[in-house]
């Protein structure tokens, strides 16, 4: 099962999404009588949220689909035989809600079930994901999974869209570059006892951070 879903609950604020996929998810299982059929989720695309108006619902910030992101991966993986894919870079304009690149939304979900549901263990299934994180003097260095052979920009220019905060919580944009294949330090200059840091968060971000396949890393923040 492919689901591809959710601007409508972005733009309201939906705060309750995750608990709502994973009762969808049981119920099409149980009606259909599947058991527990894979089910795999499309992390949605950049778009401006923040100047739209939706029905029943108050203005949301720039903020709001990162946050409405994190639910939509963190539900993708709670349920059994459950994932996501990353779109980030598909989009052609960032006013247009439903980018019109199905095809290759279509090619990544077939990655995935290729890699978990049909034993190709040579297919790539997802971009980079944030593992863990550590804080080393002035720098946060964060190891990502799904590096592949290796950690890459898509443009062959700096990494972007990475954000680092200080004791204060107060998120600036941060220079990164990539270590050892499958990390990355992120710094600020004025930033000398970082604690968070944060990727692609912001509904305009389209990030240039992408695995040895091309497949672009997935936004996250680290905890505070």
């Amino acid at each position: 099962m492919l689901w591809y879903q959710g601007e409508n609950n972005c733009g309201i604020g939906d705060s309750r999404y995750a608990d709502k996929y994973r009762v969808m998810v049981d119920h099409w299982r149980g009606a259909f009588g599947v058991g527990e059929a894979p089910f795999y989720s499309v992390v949605l695309a950049p778009h401006i949220y923040s100047d739209r108006l939706h029905r029943g619902g108050e203005p949301v910030t720039a903020e709001e689909l990162p946050i409405f992101r994190q639910q939509q991966m963190d539900a993708a993986v709670s349920v059994a035989h459950g994932d996501y894919i990353i779109i980030s870079d598909l989009v052609d304009d960032i006013l247009d809600i439903h980018p019109p690149n199905k095809w290759d939304v279509g090619g990544r979900l077939a990655r995935l079930a290729l890699a978990k549901d049909y034993g190709r263990e040579d297919v790539v299934w997802s971009g980079p994901r944030a593992g863990s994180s550590e804080i080393r003097g002035d720098s946060i260095l964060v190891t990502f999974e799904h590096s592949a052979t290796g950690l890459e920009t898509s443009d062959g220019r700096r990494l972007s869209w990475f954000e680092i905060a200080g004791r204060d919580g107060a998120f600036r944009p941060a220079l990164a570059e990539i270590r050892e294949g499958d990390k990355v330090a992120v710094y600020h200059p004025e930033i000398k006892d970082p604690a968070r840091v944060r990727f692609g968060w912001h509904e305009t971000a389209v990030p240039n951070l992408v695995n040895s396949e091309g497949l672009p890393a997935a936004p996250f923040v680290s905890e505070p």
